[in-house]
């Protein structure tokens, strides 16, 4: 209350024009205060003490290696004669070539899984940063990006 003093002394009257200009004033002021103490939180949320990567991550656990089992029911719940993805495989092939196919399938993508985890870890953040910013993303989001990789294991 002690900052509302000097206003009272200027404009005993609340609702004059000069008096409602300095409450706008005051209340775009506390806004921006608010603004930053959101930014502020949102950046200590992110910014762990020690830097984070994909392998030490505590949701590191969550991430397990795909099952045999999983490939197949996913197989078997695939439609038949689609259009082939972008490899050019059919569904239908895949579910001829039976359980080698399946063994074979899920090699393949914990290898692709294993590719994923350690792709972030030679990422440029710099050159991240600043196709943000090419692009127009607003600056606070390309800041709090660079200020969450600051430390992070990987190349600059």
């Amino acid at each position: 209350m002690l900052y509302l003093e000097p206003l009272l002394q200027v404009c005993p009257y609340s609702h004059s024009p000069r008096c409602l200009r300095e409450q706008e004033s005051r209340k775009g002021d506390e806004k921006l205060e608010e603004d930053m103490e959101i930014e502020r939180k949102l950046y200590e949320q992110t910014t762990p003490d020690q830097p984070m990567t994909l392998t030490s991550s505590p949701d590191k656990e969550k991430i397990q290696p795909f099952l045999e089992e999983e490939v197949k029911e996913t197989l078997d719940e695939m439609k038949k004669k689609k259009a082939p993805g972008n490899d050019g495989i059919k569904s239908d092939v895949m579910k001829i070539g039976g359980p080698q196919v399946i063994k074979y399938m899920t090699k393949v993508y914990n290898e692709v899984l294993k590719n994923y985890e350690k792709v972030f870890d030679s990422v440029e953040h710099a050159a991240i940063v600043q196709a943000l910013r090419k692009i127009n993303i607003n600056e606070k989001y390309a800041n709090v990006i660079e200020n969450i990789n600051k430390g992070a294991p990987a190349r600059r």
